[in-house]
């Protein structure tokens, strides 16, 4: 049976705080797995859009996005959310949503919160809230994904091939923990992000610096360089936690020329 997946963006716990543009890192770690729809290589089908909604601030809003996310769920086996600190509690009670609505429900959390807390098990979110949270993926989280998402479907949940797959991963599941092989990941080889999964007329304009005229240009965003050679504590690109990795020329032209 086809599974459905919905990928969210997690909505702030904060609506002055937090970053207004393109889901731009989540529409590439998702790359690899809707590329392994499309072509029928991964026995899934993905909601057409990113649930991604600004916030969720407890007795502001938070009625209004559950609400929506509730409708969003119809037909949904799997959710995949990427968080930022200030956006895992809101998702977290999404997760909680999805379950409620589905209560077969598989729910797989990444993005920079978990990143940074999965190797501290008094931080690490499946382990706080194992009812919530089904999958962990931190690190380098492409392929790794893709790799769950394998696992779900195929009814296992065993991950197979862990060492086959390219980056620095680690996928926690209520099995334990495993890792993906640890050589350095190339960005070339990571396919250009759907971006046709985010709501392009909302972020087209989000960036008021890009004037001309009376109105705001049309901007898209990319990913050209990530990881530091820097040891920041509270950063999520740190060296400890990453390395630094750069896409050739021709890949970034390549992506420019698609997206425009």
């Amino acid at each position: 049976m086809t599974r459905t997946v919905l990928f969210v963006n997690g909505p702030s716990q904060d609506g002055s705080d937090r970053f207004f543009g393109w889901p731009t890192s989540l529409l590439y770690a998702i790359a690899p797995s809707v590329r392994a729809m499309k072509v029928g290589q991964l026995d899934v089908e993905y909601k057409p859009r990113i649930f991604e909604p600004v916030s969720c601030v407890h007795g502001v809003n938070d009625e209004e996005a559950r609400s929506a996310f509730r409708e969003e769920m119809a037909g949904v086996d799997i959710v995949c959310a990427s968080t930022t600190y200030d956006s895992l509690y809101p998702t977290l009670r999404l997760f909680d949503e999805a379950r409620a609505v589905n209560p077969s429900v598989v729910n797989v959390l990444g993005g920079p919160h978990f990143d940074e807390v999965h190797d501290i098990d008094e931080f690490n979110d499946l382990l706080c809230h194992p009812g919530s949270v089904d999958f962990g993926v931190a690190g380098d989280g492409e392929f790794a994904l893709e790799a769950v998402l394998r696992a779900i479907t195929d009814g296992t949940g065993e991950l197979c091939d862990m060492d086959g797959i390219p980056g620095r991963a680690w996928v926690y599941s209520h099995r334990g923990r495993a890792a993906t092989s640890g050589r350095p990941l190339k960005l070339d080889e990571l396919p250009f992000m759907p971006i046709e999964l985010a709501d392009g007329e909302r972020h087209r304009n989000d960036f008021d610096i890009f004037v001309e005229g009376e109105g705001i240009l049309p901007t898209a965003q990319m990913i050209a360089k990530r990881g530091c050679a820097y040891d920041c504590e509270y950063c999520s690109e740190r060296r400890s936690l990453t390395y630094p990795n750069a896409r050739s020329i021709d890949s970034l032209l390549g992506e420019v020329y698609l997206l425009r």
